[in-house]
């Protein structure tokens, strides 16, 4: 609290005082007097008036002091600012300087080396005239012994041509996007199977054939496992059952009533004992999905059913009666 304000608080409290003292005599006067307690003259009020003063100096005063403390406390935050831009500012001229410190460095080390690489460059060229005349006349000797070297090779027979590729059993050909395997060559006459029609392999070419991949380029795929068919035999244990129906993946065997799918039966120990005979046409002629997969014929099977010259007689025989037996 300032001083001002405690000589002020100090010198109300000395009013207060001589206030107290004079209520209390006009009360003794007013009581030998016989005066009726609504008629006195009360100083109460002013009493109040000055507590209520006192009061309201105080808060003005601590408010006030308040107000100085913040104002301080700015005024530091203020100088601690400024104090550290100045900080960073020197910190930033620091840094500043020592790049330019660099960069004259930098330049100073690129000068130096623009000059060694002038000097080596000058020192070069005047190391490699001597060895420039040498190549030069290397050149020339290489273009003379190449002219001698064609002339020689001019003279040499020239090379036969390399015979071409023979098509064999096993091999793919393509015409028009469509690639077809040979299945079928005989060894001495040269002549192919491809799309059911027999003939040279010149004649194949001729139409457009050609090769698109050797047999021996052909990596060997694993066969997919058998699925079981309508009509196969699945056995185990010694008991066989017929596969009578096969829908959504479920095997329905005979004499079986809860169906399962082929896995299923596989893991419990069922397998194949005998495939379904193939359905046949009205001519007795198997269907095409019907036939076993038969795989093409090696060089020597080829060989072997060419081999064989025996006759095959068209004639049958026939009964007295002119029928055949």
């Amino acid at each position: 609290m300032s001083e001002e304000s405690v000589d002020m608080l100090a010198g109300l409290s000395v009013v207060e005082n001589e206030l107290e003292r004079a209520l209390d005599e006009l009360d003794d006067m007013y009581g030998r007097l016989n005066i009726h307690l609504l008629e006195w003259v009360s100083l109460w009020p002013l009493k109040w008036a000055l507590g209520k003063l006192a009061d309201d100096l105080h808060k003005v005063d601590t408010e006030l002091r308040s107000a100085r403390l913040d104002v301080t406390s700015a005024r530091v935050d203020a100088s601690e600012a400024r104090a550290a831009q100045r900080s960073e500012q020197m910190q930033s001229l620091s840094v500043v300087n020592e790049l330019r410190a660099e960069l004259e460095t930098v330049k100073a080390e690129r000068d130096e080396a623009r000059q060694k690489w002038a000097d080596l460059e000058k020192s070069f060229v005047q190391s490699m005239q001597p060895t420039v005349l040498s190549a030069a006349q290397l050149v020339e000797a290489a273009k003379a012994t190449a002219v001698e070297v064609t002339k020689k090779l001019g003279e040499l027979p020239a090379e036969p041509a390399p015979e071409p590729y023979q098509w064999q059993v096993g091999d793919e050909v393509e015409h028009d996007g469509v690639v077809r395997t040979i299945r079928w060559a005989s060894g001495g006459r040269g002549r192919l199977l491809i799309e059911h029609v027999p003939a040279h392999q010149q004649w194949f070419e001729a139409i457009g054939w050609k090769l698109y991949r050797k047999a021996s380029d052909i990596q060997p795929q694993a066969p997919e496992p058998y699925r079981w068919q309508v009509g196969d035999e699945i056995e185990y244990n010694g008991c066989t059952r017929r596969v009578q129906d096969i829908s959504e993946g479920w095997v329905f065997p005979d004499g079986i009533v809860s169906p399962q799918s082929q896995p299923d039966w596989e893991r419990r120990g069922w397998k194949l004992f005998r495939k379904a005979i193939p359905r046949l046409t009205p001519r007795h002629v198997p269907l095409e999905e019907d036939l076993p997969d038969v795989p093409p014929f090696t060089p020597q099977q080829v060989a072997e059913i060419a081999a064989v010259t025996e006759p095959i007689s068209d004639s049958v025989g026939t009964d007295g009666e002119g029928r055949s037996q």
